[in-house]
């Protein structure tokens, strides 16, 4: 049976003490919680404090995103090791916006300046590989945009992205990847999805 998964993620927000703080708040409330796993994602610049804040609470922490080599000549990136070593369990890969892919239009990111966010399904598939080589357990995210949904391609695009992200992993291996559907149209737009189309694509990526 599956244990449920709970997962924050704090995209780019909270400093160092604001995560601090967050956690400390956060541990008493799950005093009475069980069979469920929390995980945190906070920026990079606040894993060691939030997993010191943690202690030996239930909670584990996820890395926002992370590269497929250990290390080299890779400025601003960082490695699967790094991450454990502040503390990460856990790794977000392929998010939405680590995509481009935005469900509310992003002005500043239009030509050139938009490729910073240029994860594609190649580039999630091998730091999934290096993900479960170390041991992370990663948190794949796919999802279709608005314009995917209303041309009925959901199913299509939700497919292709877990085939892709899966090429090559060995099927022993894939009991220890978490998947999550993220309809990218529903992210800062007002919309929601309802919760049987929800279970309904998460059948399509378990297929």
């Amino acid at each position: 049976m599956r244990t449920p998964i709970i997962a924050g993620n704090w995209k780019l927000n909270k400093n160092i003490a604001q995560s601090r703080e967050f956690v400390a708040s956060l541990i008493p409330l799950l005093t009475d919680v069980s069979n469920v796993d929390v995980v945190l994602c906070p920026v990079f610049t606040s894993l060691s404090a939030a997993h010191e804040a943690i202690g030996d609470a239930p909670i584990a922490l996820a890395a926002q995103d992370m590269y497929w080599k250990d290390s080299g000549a890779y400025t601003g990136e960082v490695s699967a090791p790094l991450l454990q070593d502040a503390g990460a369990s856990y790794v977000v890969l392929g998010h939405s916006e680590r995509r481009g892919r935005f469900g509310v239009p992003e002005p500043d990111l239009e030509g050139q300046a938009g490729t910073v966010f240029g994860d594609s399904d190649q580039s999630v598939n091998k730091k999934l590989a290096a993900a479960l080589a170390h041991g992370l357990v990663p948190i794949v995210c796919v999802g279709e945009t608005l314009a995917e949904r209303q041309n009925g391609h959901t199913d299509a695009v939700v497919e292709n992205q877990t085939v892709m992200a899966l090429d090559g992993i060995a099927p022993e291996l894939i009991g220890k990847i978490v998947f999550a559907y993220e309809p990218v149209w529903a992210i800062g737009t007002g919309e929601t999805c309802e919760a049987d189309e929800a279970n309904r694509v998460c059948g399509v990526i378990r297929a």
